[in-house]
């Protein structure tokens, strides 16, 4: 319900063209989540990513508020694999160590 509620918003051809891909059935769909910090040397880097691979999309919401910030609510569930990928600041913050991916296998449940 709420993902017709969402294709509906959008203008003709964007909504068409949204339906027309949940609507097919039968895709892998991956989704990363980035989270992006600074430290006094690099202006931007990820402190951290998670891909969730193979997922199924339950809901998905495209909302905006008064200021037109963006905001997105999404529901889904991975049906293949979470990994894990972390950036973490030295402690005199000049630079970043990188620890990952760590991968977890849904199907097998074990790391990979």
């Amino acid at each position: 319900p709420q993902l017709h509620q969402l294709i509906h918003s959008f203008p003709t051809r964007r909504s068409s063209d949204l339906e027309n891909f949940f609507k097919r059935g039968g895709k892998k769909i991956t989704i990363e989540i980035v989270r992006r910090e600074a430290t006094e040397v690099e202006s931007s880097y990820s402190s951290y990513t998670v891909i969730y691979e193979d997922c199924r999309v339950h809901d998905l919401l495209l909302a905006h508020d008064q200021a037109a910030n963006l905001m997105v609510e999404l529901s889904f569930t991975p049906r293949e694999s979470v990994s894990i990928e972390l950036n973490i600041p030295s402690s005199d913050r000049k630079k970043t160590d990188k620890i990952g991916p760590i991968v977890y296998n849904l199907q097998k449940e074990i790391l990979v």
